[in-house]
């Protein structure tokens, strides 16, 4: 494969980088916008401070673009879409907290998403689209205050007893926890 072929760019890396090119609008390790943690800039291989709606690269620059919980943390999301869309020669993949699941509602978390989101976004710039469901929530102690989930944890018996009940109770049901979204730059024929 070659160097062209084998470009990432990861928007939003934060603490757990895994593109050949890194981006993120934090310099310093700690966000503390968000409650995140980042490695020392320094120590992430080709680590660029970037504003994710404004991509400081040319068209086509990357065969992959990958995004992880970050285009809910944007005002603008879908400029964060079209930029990504932008800057990728092949793929893209974007994923983020589900609009129904309890990582949706979050306190720096401006805007919800869903497949139909997704898919209304790539087909208005006509490119071939898939999205899905990669996680469903646990109804019950996703939705508790953390300090109450603090206190059960301890009790790992109840812990457990709580998450297999559940899981029995929510066979039938699956509430979306998390949605990816995966557009490959191949225009849609008519």
């Amino acid at each position: 494969m070659s160097t062209e072929q084998s470009l990432i760019l990861d928007v939003g890396c934060g603490a757990n980088p895994k593109g050949t090119v890194n981006i993120d609008f934090v310099r310093s390790g700690i966000n503390l916008h968000i409650g995140g943690f980042m490695k020392d800039p320094h120590a992430i291989a080709n680590f660029v401070v970037a504003d994710a709606c404004h991509l400081p690269f040319k068209n086509e620059a990357f065969n992959l673009v990958f995004s992880s919980h970050v285009i809910e943390h944007v005002s603008e999301p879908t400029k964060m879409f079209d930029e990504l869309c932008r800057v990728a020669k092949a793929k893209v993949i974007v994923r983020c907290p589900h609009k129904v699941g309890s990582g949706a509602k979050r306190q720096h978390h401006l805007s919800y998403f869903d497949e139909a989101w997704f898919k209304q976004k790539a087909e208005s710039i006509g490119l071939t689209h898939s999205e899905h469901v990669t996680a469903y929530d646990f109804p019950i102690s996703n939705r508790l205050p953390n300090s109450i989930i603090e206190k059960v944890k301890k009790r790992i018996i109840i812990w457990k007893i709580l998450r297999h009940i559940e899981f029995l109770i929510s066979r039938g049901i699956h509430v979306p926890y998390e949605v990816e979204c995966q557009v490959n730059k191949i225009k849609i024929t008519r």
